[in-house]
């Protein structure tokens, strides 16, 4: 993908997230906001936490639990 796609659109910044992960609000332009002010940076990584849901909810799902 990157081999095919990236010579042509020649992106300054590709962002890659795991299936299902909601960012947060602000998330993806913080993130595209470090790169743009430091032209060292060329990594990042960020917290992942489960959306527990109401009263914990969601943890009876076992892909959200583990």
């Amino acid at each position: 993908f990157f081999q095919a796609f990236g010579p042509l659109l020649r992106p300054n910044v590709c962002v890659l997230l795991d299936v299902g992960t909601k960012p947060g609000h602000n998330s993806i332009y913080h993130l595209w906001k470090a790169f743009d002010i430091n032209k060292n940076v060329a990594g990042a990584c960020g917290e992942i936490r489960a959306m527990a849901g109401k009263y914990g909810s969601n943890l009876l799902n076992p892909l959200v639990a583990s």
